[in-house]
């Protein structure tokens, strides 16, 4: 069973198993949110970017939530447990496997990346309640699902009631071997020219929002979604 935290021994060999794919954040980088300017809606700007490595997009819900959505490609890292084996893959097609609970490496994770303003996007899932107490026999795992699926993000489009803005870091620039070069998920080096980037990227997708409105069903035909495991499993 699940402690409440990993010994100190086991968070230093995690620790440095995570370090050996990505290294420590710059001590003295700080992140930033800055407001873009652009009106597509979430759903546009997904569809712009599903097709992109790592593509992740955490639904806030319809309306103007204020729990907004947020979406990221190109994660630094890709991190995933299940059954008490743990895979990293870095942004440089390093890959790393390894013995970890799922808890234990998610504390690792946040020791050594935590604070620098990295989002971690991904999810959690209900097996992962057999780290901490003794669950009901669970049906068969057929689909060798993960048990928690990470990426770690140094920049994240967010949208809520106030618009949208970029969330950005450059903890992990020009520090790693497995940061990809000098530009990140937006292609651009400085916060403002990236600013620029996320905002011709929102205008990209404005258009695409207006294709997406003239296509939505009328009231007297409107759609039903009849979600079903061969969909799920074609997704």
């Amino acid at each position: 069973m699940w402690s409440d935290l990993p010994s100190s021994a086991e968070l230093t060999r995690l620790g440095a198993r995570l370090e050996s794919m990505l290294a420590p954040p710059n001590v003295d980088a700080r992140p930033e949110r800055i407001p873009l300017r652009g009106s597509a809606r979430p759903e546009a700007v997904a569809e712009l970017l599903r097709q992109e490595p790592g593509f992740s997009w955490l639904d806030g819900g319809t309306g103007n939530s204020n729990e907004g959505h947020r979406l990221a490609t190109n994660p630094l890292v890709t991190l995933s447990a299940r059954k008490g084996r743990a895979n990293i893959l870095a942004s440089n097609g390093k890959r790393g496997r390894f013995a970890a609970n799922a808890f234990d490496l998610l504390s690792a994770v946040f020791s050594r990346w935590g604070g620098a303003g990295g989002t971690l996007m991904g999810y959690l899932g209900y097996e992962l309640g057999g780290e901490i107490e003794r669950l009901p026999l669970a049906p068969a795992d057929d689909l060798a699902v993960p048990d928690l699926h990470l990426g770690l993000y140094p920049e994240v489009l967010v949208w809520n009631s106030e618009g949208w803005a970029l969330e950005t870091t450059d903890a992990w620039r020009n520090n790693s071997p497995a940061t990809p070069g000098p530009s990140l998920s937006l292609g651009m080096t400085h916060h403002g020219t990236r600013a620029l980037a996320a905002e011709a990227l929102l205008q990209k997708a404005e258009g695409i929002d207006r294709q997406l409105s003239a296509s939505l069903p009328t009231q007297k035909n409107k759609a039903t979604s009849h979600p079903d495991r061969r969909h799920f499993e074609h997704s």
